[in-house]
């Protein structure tokens, strides 16, 4: 989907924004078969927030967005989200970030192709300590908190997003260079399942009550102007969890990410990386998933741009369940293609048309989409 705003004046401290977007999917619950093609209209109010006093900065940005769909309504929603954030400084050597988010969404038809509602409510609290004595080597510090929510927990408890709460505690150190910075972080992570989803299955299906993690991240990435700029990334993942112990899994993980202007009109990006991501389902406990992405973007005129992007993902689903291991693998593929129109600095409007597919080694997991968005947005 490409959806963008137009710009204000970056001076302004409060700006207000507004969108429409009208979605055509052919295939919404992304199923092999007996597709069910529906159109989405999605209605978006925002307002952003942004005040400086002296060292310290305030920003809010808070935004409604009803979604209604025209065949499935049963899956109608509004969604409210929030992020409201201190950048904080006690002297410029010592500063810091306090922020809290809110965010809905539908669940992903990707991977619960049944036609059901669940919303998912994800909040985050972060703080974060940065003290640099010469402003070149950081010592970092910090808390996450991250409350996962599902309304239909029974149904979708195989996802990552069982409803649970994360805590998780982050130190480290960063290194600046001239146009650059690498940086070294530890993360120590704790989770507990929500109690709303303790039905007397679940313990049936070796779903543990909690879980532990440890990770490790090195990251390199530049921060000039030049017409190549990337970042690289690469961590230990550890997640254990005290009961069963089969749903335990490590490995490496990483990626690197890059954009390239070989004009100054036409710019490249890519992206390359692994991850690891639970996924507990009888069968399998996680998922090993090796991305690869290619876009470009034609810049006609400061009023007009054309972008295109392709995208490859194998997705293997390892570990092991009650019920041993499915060796279930997908290959996923997808392209889009679309173009960005700003008359003027406070209207936008975009067009986009989008194909995907997924082979699985499972056969209902198999599907052929194509989607076309449509947005026009205001921002004043």
């Amino acid at each position: 989907m490409v959806s963008h705003q137009a710009l204000a004046d970056q001076a302004d401290t409060l700006n207000f924004s507004a969108s429409t977007t009208k979605l055509f999917d052919d295939n919404l619950f992304r199923r092999p078969d007996g597709e069910v093609s529906d159109q989405v209209t999605v209605n978006r109010l925002g307002i952003n927030v942004d005040k400086a006093y002296s060292l310290q900065k305030f920003h809010a940005n808070l935004n409604v967005t009803d979604n209604k769909y025209n065949k499935s309504d049963f899956l109608d929603f509004t969604a409210k989200q929030y992020s409201l954030g201190w950048d904080w400084a006690v002297t410029p050597n010592l500063t810091g970030t306090l922020e809290t988010s809110r965010d809905e969404r539908l669940n992903d038809f990707r991977f619960v192709t049944a036609p059901v509602k669940n919303v998912v409510t994800i909040k985050t609290h972060n703080f974060e300590a940065d003290f640099s004595p010469h402003k070149i080597f950081h010592f970092l510090a910090g808390v996450t908190v991250i409350e996962t929510e599902n309304d239909n927990a029974f149904n979708f408890d195989q996802q990552e997003e069982i409803s649970n709460r994360t805590r998780r505690l982050n130190l480290g150190g960063r290194y600046d260079f001239a146009s650059s910075y690498l940086k070294a972080m530890y993360h120590k992570g704790h989770s507990e399942q929500a109690n709303n989803i303790a039905d007397p299955s679940r313990f049936a299906r070796w779903i543990d009550k909690e879980s532990n993690s440890d990770s490790y991240e090195l990251v390199y990435e530049t921060t000039s102007d030049k017409r190549l700029n990337y970042k690289a990334h690469l961590g230990y993942v550890n997640k254990e969890t005290p009961v069963f112990t089969m749903r335990n899994y490590s490995g490496w993980v990483g990626d690197v990410s890059a954009t390239y202007a070989l004009t100054s009109k036409i710019s490249l990006n890519g992206y390359a990386g692994r991850t690891l991501r639970s996924f507990i389902r009888e069968d399998s406990s996680y998922a090993e998933i090796d991305s690869f992405k290619l876009g470009l973007r034609y810049e006609f005129s400061p009023k007009l741009a054309f972008m295109a992007n392709t995208s490859y993902l194998t997705r293997n689903y390892l570990g092991r369940g009650p019920a041993g291991n499915g060796h279930r693998d997908d290959h996923e593929a997808s392209a889009l293609a679309g173009v960005y129109w700003s008359p003027r600095n406070f209207v936008n409007a975009s067009l986009s048309v989008s194909k995907s597919r997924r082979n699985s080694t499972d056969n209902f997991f198999d599907y052929d989409d194509t989607s076309a968005f449509m947005t026009v947005g205001l921002l004043f």
